[in-house]
């Protein structure tokens, strides 16, 4: 796993900026292997709870990255500053795009399309599409008629139970998907989508008819 890992980060590294020194674009294949390996090792729960930390995770990778590419040249930075959807191989760009679309998950969170929910979290394609029909599960477009899921609503691989009430209070998913991730006064300030996750649906589903009134 770490090894097919770093060496697919790699390829992308070049890719994405030939001019990149060797040195950088190892240590970040490494580190992204190393990560990798020890995450697909966790339990279900374990994998989930991670997912819903991006950026406890984003500060402390970004930390580590800036001192394994200390020695990255000026210009490489701001030229991926300056050109963020550079071109990638089109097998690279697919599998990040698997992963998360990056407009959505900048607010939302971390998200995932079918293959890699089926790869990592055992949730097969028939039952997604299902839950997706009875909108029992929160679904995002991500770029012309794609659409990927947010992670935090899963629980033993699957949704948590009164996602489709809340659903039913809100006109489109986008809005329900904000309101569920963010910390609500009529719950004490705590966040609907973690109490549904501990069966407190009533409670939640109380809070969103009242957001209505």
């Amino acid at each position: 796993m770490a090894s097919f890992v770093a060496t697919a980060v790699e390829s992308a590294l070049v890719e994405y900026d030939p001019g990149l020194r060797k040195p950088a674009i190892e240590s970040v294949g490494l580190v992204a292997g190393i990560v990798a390996a020890a995450v697909s090792q966790l339990a279900l729960d374990q994998q989930i709870h991670l997912a819903t930390r991006a950026t406890e995770i984003e500060s402390a990778v970004a930390e580590l990255v800036t001192r394994l590419t200390a020695d990255l040249p000026v210009r490489s930075h701001k030229r991926a500053a300056a050109s963020p959807t550079a071109k990638l191989s089109p097998v690279r760009r697919s599998g990040i795009d698997e992963l998360s679309g990056q407009v959505t998950t900048n607010w939302a969170g971390p998200v995932a399309g079918p293959t890699f929910l089926e790869r990592t979290f055992g949730i097969s394609r028939s039952s997604l599409n299902r839950w997706q029909r009875r909108n029992y599960v929160v679904s995002l477009r991500s770029g012309g008629r794609k659409h990927v899921f947010p992670l935090a609503q899963f629980v033993d691989g699957r949704p948590a139970a009164g996602i489709v009430d809340v659903l039913s209070q809100f006109s489109n998913q986008r809005a329900a998907w904000l309101w569920l991730i963010r910390p609500n006064s009529e719950l004490n300030g705590q966040i609907p989508i973690e109490l549904l996750k501990q069966d407190r649906r009533d409670a939640v589903i109380e809070a969103a008819r009242a957001q209505n009134d």
